[in-house]
């Protein structure tokens, strides 16, 4: 069933032990070489990833170093497709970490030219190197508080971290960080109507009648901000477009407005025929789509003609939806230029001179 894997990483209790029983059937994975350079075990992390990178669509070999504190680079496998520095900063004390890291990176982005993700443990840096990623812990510390750490298993995991961030780490660098690194961005979101951005059925409940929950409003908030950021936002529901228009005139406690709304396909007609047309008005290809629907049957029917699409499957409880939105491989953006939040504003100016053009004489 295709949402086993979403089920299975949104919405159960991961735990060390599933995740270590977790078996993967997937085929056609995009396979990548990671160099993990460390000076102490990434090893658990591995351990933990692999269904996380099976959502993303990603197979992954781990090369290690040896542990340096030296940070020497000797034996660098430059043929890999990213370097992870995994580094705990309390390993340097008599020195200054930060000038010694920052140094040390000058180097290394002379002699290995792909990307570099650096996580540094106790320690907040700020590298300006377009080739560099930094990834701060401080996230997760204040996710978990005091069981951050377990310096009581350190002699035997090899790393201060706990079990628990551990397992938080593997979940942002498998759906998160390293997608976006090695993987095309999400350009497009296509979002169903009924049940998916409110609960309810336009055609039957009315526009005054369907339910905006507040995991709903928070959903839409968020599709909004994703708006602002340069994602192209779209519809494709099966509904009579006038009732859409409408409704979308009349919420006004709707955060998600026509404004945000770059392309809009709203008929009886099947909606792989909707995405067709968005992602020829977009210019865009198919594998830098993301659809979403709570109806698994309409997801399937995607499939089957846009077999490269994403894909999420909404409920009914939208804060799970908007979880899996947050989290979506290929979704976070490193970088937002001005380009990027001008995008969809220039999409949907091309709209209206298309339309402009139709209603005037040679």
């Amino acid at each position: 069933m295709i949402s086993n894997l979403q089920n299975f990483i949104f919405e159960s209790n991961l735990s060390r032990s599933k995740l270590l029983s977790y078996s993967s059937t997937l085929t056609n994975l995009k396979k990548f070489r990671i160099s993990v350079y460390r000076n102490h075990s990434f090893e658990l992390i591995e351990n933990t990833i692999k269904p996380f990178f099976d959502y993303a669509g990603i197979s992954a070999e781990f090369i290690y170093s040896d542990y340096d504190d030296s940070l020497s680079f000797l034996n660098l496998d430059q043929s890999s497709d990213l370097l992870i520095l995994w580094i705990d900063a309390t390993r340097y004390q008599n020195i200054n970490f930060n000038k010694f890291i920052i140094d040390r990176i000058e180097y290394l982005t002379k002699i290995y030219s792909k990307k570099i993700l650096i996580i540094t443990f106790e320690s907040n840096l700020n590298i300006n190197n377009n080739s560099v990623v930094v990834y701060n812990l401080d996230k997760i510390k204040n996710i978990l508080h005091d069981t951050y750490l377990d310096l009581r298993l350190e002699k035997f995991s090899g790393t201060k971290l706990s079990a628990k961030a551990l397992i938080e780490i593997s979940r942002d660098l498998g759906l998160n960080y390293i997608p976006s690194i090695l993987l095309p961005n999400i350009k497009a979101l296509v979002f169903d109507l009924d049940n998916t951005l409110y609960k309810g059925v336009l055609g039957e409940d009315k526009a005054d009648g369907i339910e905006l929950t507040q995991a709903h409003k928070l959903l839409q908030e968020y599709i909004v901000e994703l708006s602002k950021q340069g994602f192209f936002i779209c519809l494709a529901s099966k509904n009579e477009e006038q009732d859409v228009i409408e409704m979308l005139k009349i919420r006004k406690d709707f955060p998600l407005q026509l404004e945000h709304i770059t392309k809009y396909y709203i008929s009886w007609q099947e909606k792989s025929k909707a995405v067709s047309e968005i992602i020829k008005f977009l210019n865009i290809g198919i594998d830098s789509v993301l659809f979403i629907d709570d109806n698994v049957g309409e997801i399937i029917s995607m499939i089957n003609t846009h077999p490269s699409i994403k894909y999420i499957i909404a409920k009914n409880n939208a804060d799970i939806t908007l979880n899996v939105l947050k989290n979506y491989p290929g979704m976070l953006k490193l970088n937002i230029k001005d380009e990027d939040k001008l995008r969809s504003k220039d999409a949907q100016a091309n709209k209206e001179r298309e339309l402009l053009q139709k209603t005037l004489s040679k």
